[in-house]
């Protein structure tokens, strides 16, 4: 009855530390959520950049195009045109448009800011 046991080789080279394919595949494995994860973050990153000068070069441009409105809107009511006539009229509502795009891309700007959990980022 002299029974030896049978010694699994894997087994004796994960004990001994010598069983570096295991750990690599798990350091690469790693290596590539860890890498993938920062690329997609770098990727969000520039999108939310791009995001932000569109938004920025659209309310720049919404305002070129209504200062003149406003402008001869004023004009107008300084000269003594009455408020009821329809070009004070279209400078109102071209004023009362632009506060509340401004209003809609403030919103958004603050949206964005704001991470996932409702904190601002840094």
């Amino acid at each position: 009855m002299n029974q030896t046991p049978q010694s699994d080789p894997h087994l004796l080279g994960m004990l001994s530390g010598f069983d570096a394919d295991a750990e690599r595949t798990v350091a690469l494995r790693t290596r590539r959520s860890v890498l993938g994860r920062l690329l997609r973050n770098g990727e969000q990153r520039v999108q939310r950049r791009y995001n932000f000068g569109l938004a920025i070069a659209a309310a720049a441009f919404v305002l070129m195009l209504i200062a003149p409105v406003v402008w001869m809107t004023v004009d107008e009511v300084l000269e003594g045109e009455h408020p009821a006539s329809l070009a004070p009229q279209l400078g109102i509502l071209a004023v009362l448009m632009t506060a509340a795009l401004l209003t809609a891309l403030t919103a958004v700007l603050r949206e964005n800011l704001r991470g996932k959990d409702g904190f601002r980022r840094r």
